[in-house]
């Protein structure tokens, strides 16, 4: 980060970390080694509230950046513990509205004229969230919509809170040896992308737009229109939407048929998403869903998709199927083929283990299995022996579980397991189809072609540079680096213990001549040499006792 960067993050890092403190989490400063501040600042005691929800409500008070951290986080069970996965489901994403005359700026940057554009505009925001705000209104055409705008300023209040998590995250992985194996850096990458993607409201504009064409023909599920014409970066108009919330319909009241018709609906809805077309809505929980006439089920939050490519759909199918199956080696072997299993993974102890996972599931009926926790319980096994797990894969399960909890509050006969029986069975015989087969054959011919033309080519090529003498070998030294550092240490305080004793006896030199201007009776150059020298030797033998 460059040095003005750094400036103008300083505070809000100051913020940061004193929250951290308030709410117990101080520890963590302890780790990346943010010494000094960390004495100054350590907290008496945390507040008495359990972990999960300290955290939580850290989150909630560090700002929007943080809330959506905290949203991305509760998708992966294979980071952290189940109680802090379970409260960051009631992360609030709800803040105080920012006043009208502050949110009509942004239809000025974005180059929209209200009153042109709408014939009604009602400026009392329908929903306030920590990065935008919905209004209701009515385009001069007559279509009531729904109006989502960014909030002011929100760009630059999310790029400087990711500057500092890149910070946070690079800390961590250099000073806490455990925490390489999360790969810190690498989840605020994936952060980084899905934030930029929200704060861009075309992107989920596209995303809607996707969504109706996979479920065009199917009466059970209906997409909100965007309007295109009305819509900007930071500004996206919707078609309004007046139904039931899905949570309303938890209401023990409401006819035991319904509550079944609608649980159905919504799990063929999901899983159509994620076995069928790949791209799945990532957080399906009651809050992102209206309930229509007929039982149909709208969806409406399109900022968090999920995407899925043929090859690794097919062997989650197979996965998925080997877990309800109760096969380990299958379930190993598709672990193994999406990228899963790595060099630091214990394969050995990994199958009896899966192997004991499936055994307390042995007999049961499926109806009774809940196939959330089941992966969650799958997913835990894998983390505890060093796999790879996958952000997609870890949004499919969170998806899963999600929709598997909002079917049981509407029917608590809902069977996640038979819903999902004939979506994998469809994903494995296209797996398997002579169409797919023949694809298969064609691309390995096309592959074996490719390679037996440019091979010769490419070998003559080696043969000329070592003829020539320009075949050359590169090697790169892994976990070399600490030491080389050191080393590169020692040779410092080395060179500059030289220079300190080269200075020290010139000074003392110029001392004896008794020459030059005076200070204290001695020559000052020589009296100002011997105390650089003394305090630069004084300096190293302090660094080498700290350091020790």
């Amino acid at each position: 980060m460059n040095p003005m960067r750094r400036y103008r993050t300083l505070g809000r890092t100051r913020r940061i970390l004193t929250i951290m403190v308030t709410y117990g989490f101080g520890e963590l400063i302890g780790w990346i080694k943010v010494s000094a501040w960390w004495r100054r600042h350590r907290p008496s005691a945390p507040p008495p509230l359990s972990r999960a929800k300290r955290f939580r409500m850290m989150l909630e008070e560090l700002g929007p950046t943080f809330v959506k951290f905290g949203q991305l986080l509760s998708t992966r069970s294979d980071l952290l513990p189940a109680d802090v996965i379970e409260e960051l489901v009631w992360l609030q994403d709800r803040v105080t509205p920012v006043p009208w005359k502050v949110m009509k700026v942004r239809f000025g940057q974005a180059g929209m004229n209200i009153d042109e554009m709408f014939a009604e505009f009602d400026t009392i925001p329908l929903a306030s969230a920590s990065l935008a705000q919905v209004y209701a209104a009515r385009l001069k055409t007559g279509e009531k919509v729904a109006v989502k705008v960014l909030r002011p300023k929100i760009e630059e209040i999310i790029n400087s809170d990711l500057a500092i998590l890149e910070q946070f995250a690079a800390l961590l992985t250099k000073h806490f040896e455990e925490a390489k194996r999360w790969e810190p850096e690498g989840i605020i990458r994936e952060f980084r992308r899905s934030i930029h993607n929200e704060l861009d409201l075309r992107h989920e504009g596209r995303n809607a737009d996707i969504f109706r064409a996979n479920f065009v023909g199917d009466p059970t599920v209906y997409v909100p229109k965007i309007y295109w014409p009305c819509s900007t970066r930071a500004v996206l108009v919707m078609e309004y939407i007046e139904g039931k919330r899905l949570s309303e319909c938890f209401d023990p009241t409401i006819p035991v048929s319904v509550r079944k018709q609608i649980a159905s609906n919504g799990a063929n809805a999901v899983l159509r998403q994620i076995f069928h077309d790949g791209f799945f809505q990532a957080d399906p929980h009651p809050g992102n869903g209206f309930v229509l006439e007929n039982n149909v089920i709208c969806f409406l939050d399109f900022g968090m998709f999920g995407r899925l490519d043929m090859d690794t759909l097919s062997y989650l199918s197979q996965g998925l199927y080997a877990t309800i199956n109760k096969d380990a080696d299958r379930l190993i072997k598709a672990a193994r083929a999406i990228g899963m299993v790595t060099e630091a993974s214990d394969i050995e102890g990994l199958k009896p283990a899966l192997i004991d996972l499936v055994d307390q599931y042995h007999g049961l009926p499926l109806k009774q299995i809940e196939l959330g926790k089941l992966l969650n319980e799958v997913v835990a096994v894998i983390r505890m022996h060093r796999l790879r797990v996958r952000s997609d894969l870890m949004l499919l399960v969170k998806a899963i579980s999600t929709i598997e909890g909002v079917g049981r509050n509407l029917d608590p006969d809902f069977d996640i397991i038979g819903h999902a029986k004939p979506f994998v069975r469809e994903a494995l015989i296209r797996d398997r189809s002579p169409k797919k087969l023949f694809k298969d054959v064609t691309d390995f011919v096309q592959d074996v072609t490719t390679f037996v033309k440019t091979a010769p080519d490419s070998m003559l090529q080696i043969l000329r540079k070592m003829r020539d003498g320009q075949f050359k070998i590169d090697f790169m030294h892994k976990g070399l680096e600490q030491p080389i550092n050191e080393l590169n240490r020692m040779i410092d305080k080395l060179i500059l213990g030289v220079i300190a004793g080269c200075a020290l006896i010139a000074s003392s030199l110029i001392v004896q001549t008794g020459k030059g201007p005076q200070l204290f009776g001695y020559p000052t150059v020589g009296i100002i040499g011997v105390f650089a020298a003394g305090l630069l030797s004084l300096w190293i033998v302090w660094d080498i006792l700290h350091r020790r």
